[in-house]
């Protein structure tokens, strides 16, 4: 999946996508800015309110491209 969401975030132009998570949370990319994945993988997303959120890689189910609307 990290593959998947690297390519996402190369990705020109940017497409705003969401990640989805094996618990049920999900968290919206809105830019290329909102997402690093560390050297160990693990994946840091901040929010819209600021708030930094630590995403074990093999806890991602999924992810999805949103429109800009």
């Amino acid at each position: 999946m990290q593959k998947e969401i690297r390519g996402l975030l190369r990705a020109a132009p940017f497409r705003p996508f969401k990640i989805f998570m094996t618990d049920g949370r999900s968290f919206g990319i809105a830019t290329s800015d909102h997402l690093f994945i560390l050297p160990s993988g693990l994946i840091v997303v901040e929010d819209d309110r600021q708030v930094v959120n630590l995403l074990p890689p093999e806890q991602v189910s999924g992810v999805e491209t949103q429109s800009k609307s």
